[in-house]
């Protein structure tokens, strides 16, 4: 489980390598965060929304990293969290999140949730 000192690492290494990256409902979000903009250069994601998103989606584009919202239309990183861990997905996920008052509390319950999947909050400014 991640304590809440792995929320202000950088994440600049994570995403230069993290390969297929698939974008769930977040495609505004991405490009006002300079970590992920940076990795979107060379590599454009591939874009879904959370209706949308199967396992044959995941199947096809076998993504390394997803990226998505905190809060969605309708769902939350949660209501993700368990729909990939129930489809067999153990990559890393990154949620955008607004500004919190205590992201620890939030990455520990999406941890709880994550059954094999490296989830990790992107707060605002982080780099």
């Amino acid at each position: 489980m991640k304590n809440s000192s792995s929320l202000a690492v950088s994440f600049r290494p994570a995403l230069a390598g993290c390969g297929p990256l698939l974008a769930i409902d977040c495609i505004g979000q991405m490009q006002n965060r300079p970590i992920i903009c940076d990795r979107l250069v060379n590599e454009p994601p591939v874009a879904t929304t959370f209706r949308m998103l199967c396992p044959q989606i995941l199947a096809q584009m076998r993504p390394e990293t997803i990226v998505a919202p905190l809060f969605g239309s309708g769902y939350d990183a949660l209501d993700l969290v368990e729909r990939l861990a129930m489809m067999g997905y153990r990559g890393r996920l990154f949620i955008l999140a607004p500004s919190l008052p205590r992201p620890a509390i939030v990455q520990d319950d999406l941890n709880a949730a994550a059954d094999g999947i490296d989830v990790t909050l992107i707060l605002p400014g982080q780099t």
